[in-house]
């Protein structure tokens, strides 16, 4: 965060702001700098560091302006979009700042579905109803601690505005809403058979569903907006039905917003780095080539000292490599030979270790990683006390104030002389130059200090630094060797031998290599402070508040929380009395950013004040106290709260946890390095960099052949022994390669989902790919077409949504008509309603379906109420030519023209009102639930019908109405099974415990025929994880798929085919417990699993998921993080699946796309 300018001047006579900025993912503050009073040009030089905990969609920058009475308001904002990151990679950029206001500060997304059917009235006209069902939000901001969200769902025409409103969800930002909401259009269509019918006309096309996000307040100031949508109900195109995932918008209001100009401008310099980290086995080859780097002769030769040669800065190469080497305890012989190489390379040895090389810059960071709590026992209180004093201390003449004095201001501080002796040159560069005058002059990059420290303290610090460097280079010259003229006078009380003597012993005591005694750290060493919230604990006064906000300390001796800062401790907690350090999940208070500190007596629940502090106090906290003897190694997830733990119900206040710990960190409180991670930096380090790997091995073969002066355009590259080097550039291309290809795998697996923000995909586009450029963007392939050809004069009965049939019709007949249906049926399906007829108050109706395939009749009027089947199973999916017709005193049902049922009607099914029958008449499903029905039934069928004659009126108006509607038509030719077209996914609520509840198993057959190379099958989905999924996972090679098991992100089985694609089905058995994978086909393939111990690490995350609250998926996965499992493609292709014994109907599912077929697949 650099500087801020041209703020707009404050409204009064003294135009000065007092201004602060602060670092938001979204909306959730998670850094804030300190104020600059009285400027409109506010200079920060605030660097601001983290790891990003969760997904987001904006980096935001927000300034602020405090006034006299302390209270802050916005000026303006910057928001880069997460996907833009990149665009402003390690370079200074202004951003202007945008305006800000409560309608434009929205975050979240909400699941929205619309459908527009058609209404047929007995005039012919078509009278559309548009049904929008709200589903559920995700990440709806929290608004002054608390978040009861509604939703308001208007249809918006040139004429009309109606609107309607969902519950109020108390107490959560993921509302879970599924409420359908039915709107009234009208359209003609060209087959309207009379002119003088008049109804007020308006164009679909032209309109449009707004549904605004409201947070219900019992403030007087009313409900607060939490952002809103507008969809135009253009997007539902021919299929007449639309569901996707939508971010909220900030209010389109139409007021005009202030010029961006007029709030001014932000510097900022952002790095941002995203890697994908693969299991460890994937890096096996490139980190063992690293690590061998001390071992290499000559050490340039090696794969680190490569990595410094290739990159831009050198900065970026130590990073990683430090941390990768301190991590598997080979820093120090690493160290020692680039130290070797740079010594022998070094012409003058006043400059040793001067310059921007790689053993320099690895050996800062070596002593930043190592060196730390050194500094805060050292350094730390002198520098507070400085920062505290605010004293003046200029000793340049040229810059001091008017009522300074130089001799008063004069730093008294102890020195040294001048010794040339190359040893002490060497270390005390590192030392003095490179580590303490750094610390000094910048406390906040060494966690010192929380901010910069302002001008004046700067310039002080900055004096302190030029006297440590100096120091350090042992000094005895006189003024004239000064670079600044005002030093001479300065530097005359530190030129005696005793401070130079000094400083040599110093020198000595830390480089002495006979020190072996490492002794545990006595000094209190602060390690992390802040204010949180904590619970209190034990407490049960009535009226008492629950939560607290505390001051948190802690050092690596104790945890501590005081009231505030300068307070003596409330809670003093030993650190081997922290037996576990874990989040708390949201649901149990809920209230976001909490975790728990686990001791042997209780918990202490804590919530810290956003994501990214809240990762940072779980991290060192599990750091620290990760030696402790009686670690545990399961917990409570959730908080005991009324008797019970939340998560698994037991009312014992000391059962044992039901989830396992978090893997373990290393017992030391400077160091987290993961390993992979590490490595995984390198390798994107390598791959941006192959130009000049190559450019280098073009080097190497220059200098073996040619024996001349060295070409320039190779001159920028230390090559002590060309064939050495050539050697490990080779191998180092080859390890790059590999991880490439791997990366392209996971890429072009991680396409797909069109539903969610996390999944990735290319512009919205459902089934793209990564192309083998890995640049471009190529359809998912099909390796098995299908015949997918429809018919427009057959009506397709499975497109239903909710409770909406797929056609309605209503009829004004003359008094003397008769009910009387006939159609050609042909389903595989064995249940689902195939008409539904009731009069216009609801009072009498009538129902033809189907049950075990057989045709059944339900009815109700005022006389009777009846239900009866007969006749034989029609379900075989060829075409049958059914009729029901009411007759004088029986009801007539007919298949091929043959009397199956005859049904004994004393009176008629529907009675004449003024001498008009009036029906309303539904083709496939109910309009709503009918509780009133004789026997209960799904709706739901998966079939078609043609050749109709409804209530003796021919069409009626419906073969116009499919013509316009291609997803109204059937299939051509269908044969058994369940069809997933690969846009969608099926929701199922399955307990795969066993009945003491204490074991669970899955057992999964599976009978598929994919279309398309790649997709999730079946998927356990628990919160944002994917603890386990099956998936068909497509190769490099056109011919070569496999059935991959996933639990999380590792692939834990696969079983692999040379065609997995091809005419037959596939017969797939998986069977799971706790302890062991199962998997087999019908046909010999090869089965893969990975060793017993990472199998039963998966298995033990999977078991603990089990524990909880699963929801099963068939044919992808929902909205989850990237990282939660490699596949996120929906399934493509025919499948039949059995879980647990029990065989899946679609129609059964809690959710199901609409696109999905239940009971028919088409065939090749």
């Amino acid at each position: 965060l650099g500087e801020a300018k041209n703020l707009p001047p404050y409204p009064g006579p003294n135009k000065m702001r007092d201004c602060y900025c602060t670092v938001n993912l979204d909306q959730e503050e998670v850094f804030r700098t300190k104020i600059i009073e009285k400027s409109l040009c506010p200079f920060y030089g605030e660097d601001f560091y983290c790891e990003i905990p969760r997904s987001f969609r904006h980096l935001s920058f927000y300034i602020f302006d405090r006034d006299v009475f302390r209270r802050d308001s916005i000026i303006g904002k910057v928001a880069v979009k997460k996907e833009d990151l990149q665009k402003y990679h390690g370079r200074d950029t202004w951003f202007q700042f945008q305006h800000v206001d409560a309608d434009s500060e929205v975050q979240g997304k909400v699941h929205l579905e619309l459908r527009l059917s058609e209404v047929i009235t007995d005039s012919g006209v078509v009278c559309h109803k548009l049904a929008a069902r709200v589903i559920e939000c995700h990440g709806l901001p929290i608004v002054n601690g608390q978040c009861d969200p509604y939703a308001t769902v208007t249809l918006l025409g040139p004429s009309r505005s109606e609107a309607k409103k969902t519950k109020v969800k108390r107490k959560t930002n993921n509302p879970q809403f599924d409420e359908v909401f039915y709107f009234e259009v009208t359209r003609p269509l060209s087959y309207t058979r009379r002119s003088h019918f008049d109804i007020e006309e308006e164009d679909v096309d032209k309109m449009a569903v707004r549904i605004d996000l409201w947070n219900a307040s019992n403030l007087k100031f009313g409900d607060e907006f939490l952002g809103e949508i507008k969809i135009p109900l253009t997007v539902l195109g021919q299929s007449s039905v639309h569901e996707a995932w939508y971010f909220l918008q900030p209010r389109d209001n139409g007021s005009k917003s202030i010029k961006p100009d007029d709030l001014g401008s932000l510097r900022l310099n952002i790095v941002y780095t995203e890697d994908h980290v693969f299991p460890a086995e994937y890096y096996c080859p490139l980190r063992d080539l690293l690590l061998k780097s001390a071992d290499v002769e000559p050490v340039s030769a090696s794969a680190a000292h490569v990595l410094g040669e290739v990159c831009r800065e050198k900065q970026e190469a130590a990073i990683p490599l430090v941390r990768l080497f301190l991590h598997y305890g080979k820093i120090v012989p690493f160290l020692s030979a680039i130290a070797n190489a740079e010594v022998n390379r070094t012409l003058d040895p006043n400059t040793i270790f001067r310059g921007n090389s790689l053993t320099s810059k690895c050996i800062d960071e070596t002593m930043k990683l190592a060196g730390m709590h050194y500094l805060q026992v050292t350094l730390k209180p002198i520098i507070d006390e400085i920062c505290g004093d605010h004293k003046p201390c200029e000793i340049d003449p040229v810059k001091l104030k008017d009522a300074e004095n130089l001799d008063n201001n004069r730093l008294l501080a102890p020195g040294n002389g001048v010794d040339h002796d190359v040893r002490y040159t060497a270390v005390s560069s590192f030392i003095f130059l490179r580590f303490f005058a750094p610390a000094i002059l910048s406390p906040n990059l060494f966690h010192l200090r929380p901010h910069h420290p302002d001008p004046q303290t700067s310039r002080t610090l900055t004096l302190i630094s030029k006297t440590i460097q100096t120091l350090g280079s042992l000094a005895k010259s006189k003024s004239a060797s000064f670079k600044e003229s005002y030093m001479a006078s300065f530097y005359d009380f530190f030129n005696e031998h005793k401070y130079a003597d000094a400083v040599k012993n110093f020198l000595d005591l830390i480089s002495s290599s006979g020190r072996r005694d490492h002794k545990r750290i006595e000094t209190p060493i602060m390690l992390k402070e802040g204010f949180m919230i904590k619970r209190a604990q034990g407490r049960k006064r009535f009226g008492r508040k629950n939560f607290k906000k505390r001051w948190f300390r802690l050092t690596n001796h104790e945890f501590t929380y005081h009231k505030n800062k300068v307070d003596h401790p409330l809670c003093n907690i030993p650190i081997e009395n922290i037996l576990a350090v874990e989040k708390l999940e949201e649901e149990s208070f809920k209230m976001k950013n909490m975790f728990q500190v686990i001791q042997p007596e209780r918990a202490l629940y804590i919530q810290a004040n956003n994501c990214v502090e809240a990762k940072d106090w779980i991290d060192i906290l599990t750091k620290v106290s990760q030696c402790n003897n009686k670690r545990l190694s399961t917990y409570h997830p959730s908080a005991y709260l009324n008797g019970h733990w939340l998560c698994c119900k037991a009312s014992s206040d000391s059962a044992a946890g039901c989830s396992p710990c978090t893997g373990g960190l290393p017992a030391n409180i400077q160091l987290n390095v993961d390993g992979d991670r590490e490595t995984e930096r390198i390798y994107s380090l390598f791959s941006t960099y192959m130009s000049k790997l190559d450019k280098m091995q073009e080097a190497c073969g220059s200098k073996s052949v040619y024996d001349g002066p060295e070409q320039e355009e190779y001159s920028g590259f230390v090559i002590d022994d060309p064939q050495e080097t050539y050697k490990t550039l080779k191998l180092l291309a080859a390890n790059v390669h590999t991880l490439e290809q791997e990366h392209a795998q996971y890429k072009k697996t991680k396409y797909g989902s069109h539903r969610g923000s996390y999944s990735c995909y290319y512009n919205g586009t459902r089934c793209m790919k990564l192309a083998k450029d890995i640049k471009s963007y190529e359809p998912i392939p099909v390796c098995i077409p299908l015949k997918t050809a429809r018919n427009s004069e057959v009506l397709y009965l499975g497109e239903q949504f909710v409770a909406l049939p797929v056609v309605y019709l209503r009829f004004r007949l003359p008094e003397i008509t008769k009910f009387a249906a006939e159609f050609d049926l042909r389903t595989f399906d064995p249940e689902g309603v195939i008409l539904y007829a009731e009069s216009p108050q609801n009072s009498s109706w009538f129902m033809v379906g189907l049950r075990h395939g057989k045709i059944e009749i339900q009815y109700k009027n005022e006389h009777s109420v009846k239900i009866t089947s007969g006749g034989k199973a029609i379900n075989n999916g060829q075409w049958h030519c059914i009729s029901v017709d009411e007759l004088e005193k029986s009801i007539s049902v007919k298949i091929a023209k043959e009397a199956v049922m005859s049904i004994s009607s004393p009176e008629s099914l529907f009675h004449p009102i003024d001498g008009v029958l009036e029906t309303k008449l539904y083709i496939a499903g109910l309009p709503r639930p009918v509780d009133s029905l004789v026997k209960s039934i799904n709706p739901r069928l998966d079939g078609c019908i043609r050749a109709w004659n409804l209530m003796n009126q021919g069409g009626s108006g419906v073969k116009g109405v499919i013509q316009e509607k291609e997803n109204k038509h059937c299939l051509v030719e269908v044969e058994r099974g369940s069809y997933f077209p690969g846009s969608g996914m099926a929701h199922f609520r399955i307990d795969y415990k066993s009945i003491d509840g204490k074991n669970w198993t899955l057992s999964l057959k599976l009978n598929i025929r994919p279309s398309t190379s790649t997709g999730v099958i079946f998927a356990l989905a628990s919160g944002e994880t994917v603890p386990l999924s099956v998936a068909v996972v497509d190769s490099d090679s056109p011919n070569e798929q496999e059935i991959a098991v996933f639990i999380e992100n590792v692939k834990v089985t696969r079983l692999k085919s040379v065609r997995l694609c091809y005419p037959g089905h596939l017969e797939v058995e998986l069977e799971m417990s706790s302890s062991e994978v199962q998997i087999k086909a019908n046909s010999f393939r090869a089965v893969h699993y990975i060793q017993p111990p990472k199998m039963e690490k998966q298995l033990s995350i999977l078991d603990a998921a089990m524990e909880g609250q699963v929801d099963t998926y068939v044919g992808g996965i929902p909205d989850v993080p990237v990282s939660a499992t490699p596949v996120s493609a929906f399934y493509n292709g025919c499948i039949e699946i059995e879980v647990n014994g029990k065989g899946l109907d679609f129609d059964e599912a809690v959710l199901k796309h609409n696109d999905i077929k239940s009971h028919s697949c088409p065939p090749l």
